[in-house]
């Protein structure tokens, strides 16, 4: 990284890489598609490099890289991030790449060509997908800066061998606008879901609703994945289990403004290799209202919702019983003050400009010579 004035630059231009990219569902599409239609608003000039989805952002130039397809997410991001070191030359002074070590790697080369500074954001896991340690110490670039989803990421990557200096958190953000409900009075339903894939345990979940008696508390699952077919068969067979299918953002918003309680549980501890970064879901529930029940493996979610003082962590499997309890209390429409409280405070922290903002501060410190005070 070699800035060439004292001064905060006039115009920023970044070049993004993502492997993925919406329409895909994930929480790294999410943040990669909100955080730079957020920077282009606030003026950062920006092209999106990809290799799977199709995106469409107001105000940025996309182009997708050509990539051999594989069943393996790694082999993946090892030929994007290769793709990505050879990009074309241009006018650039920041790469700031998402994903996994290989990515990083790739960007981190592109970035040196280019002349200009690297940052890479970690979503979660670091040690995913059979990539050992000693590997991951190989693979990723000295010199570049980091940012991360939660403290928990930022701690792995550090024992992974990335400068502690050079790491920084900021979780991703939520379009809180889009979660802002019109009546105080809600149903006592509960919501779960997201990527339907057996870490996940939302099929746990919604077994262990299925023949326990939660009076007028209903569990709605929504998303898509390997367990579909699964929790279809069950949602068919239980009263209290309704399946909604795949949600677009404006039929989620619709669901968790009119629901009373949310439920985000992450992965068993005991299953884990590494940490999981911050659920999106969970920020969506708190800027709807919707009171969140969170595992402990769920990143900084636990800590987000013990500052607001909004919503309960899980040790395991949330009793049905229990959170049909709370789903009672938290539909009642004396409540409203206080779901009006965390919305408030949510769009304030988390709000897709507020995050961008303090990105692009980010990205201007770094082009000062010798100012290292990018702190997020």
């Amino acid at each position: 990284m070699t800035p060439n004035s004292g001064r905060k630059p006039a115009m920023i231009r970044v070049l993004r890489a993502s492997p993925r990219v919406p329409p895909l569902v994930g929480g790294q599409e999410i943040h990669v598609a909100e955080l730079s239609r957020s920077l282009a608003d606030l003026g950062v000039e920006q092209t999106l490099l990809f290799a799977e989805g199709a995106p469409d952002i107001r105000g940025v130039k996309t182009a997708r890289l050509s990539v051999p397809a594989s069943r393996s997410n790694i082999v993946r991001d090892a030929l994007f991030g290769t793709r990505l070191a050879t990009y074309p030359m241009g006018e650039f002074q920041v790469v700031h790449t998402h994903g996994d070590a290989p990515v990083a790697r790739g960007g981190a080369i592109a970035a040196r060509r280019l002349g200009a500074a690297h940052v890479h954001t970690f979503h979660g896991d670091l040690v995913l997908r059979g990539l050992r340690a000693s590997a991951l110490r190989i693979l990723l670039p000295r010199g570049s800066w980091y940012l991360t989803v939660s403290r928990q990421v930022a701690a792995s990557l550090a024992r992974a061998g990335a400068n502690p200096d050079q790491i920084f958190v900021r979780t991703s953000g939520v379009r809180a606008e889009f979660f802002r409900p019109c009546a105080a009075e809600r149903r006592p339903d509960v919501v779960v879901g997201g990527r339907l894939i057996p870490e996940k345990r939302i099929l746990d979940s919604v077994r262990s609703w299925a023949g326990t008696d939660t009076g007028d508390a209903r569990l709605l699952v929504f998303g898509v994945g390997p367990d579909t077919a699964a929790l279809r068969d069950i949602a068919e067979r239980a009263e209290n289990v309704v399946w909604l299918g795949e949600l677009d953002a404006g039929a989620l918003s619709e669901v968790l403004t009119a629901a009373a309680v949310g439920i985000v549980l992450g992965r068993l501890p005991s299953t884990r290799r590494s940490n999981e970064g911050t659920p999106t879901l969970a920020l969506e529930m708190l800027a709807a209202g919707c009171y969140p029940v969170v595992g402990p493996e769920t990143g900084e979610a636990p800590r987000i919702i013990r500052d607001l003082r909004f919503g309960e962590v899980s040790g395991n499997l949330p009793r049905p019983a229990r959170v049909a309890d709370l789903a009672v209390r938290w539909s009642d429409a004396e409540v409203e003050p206080e779901r009006v409280r965390v919305r408030t405070v949510t769009e304030s922290r988390f709000g897709w400009l507020a995050v961008a903002a303090e990105i692009k501060d980010f990205y201007e410190r770094l082009l000062i010579p010798n100012d290292t005070t990018g702190v997020l």
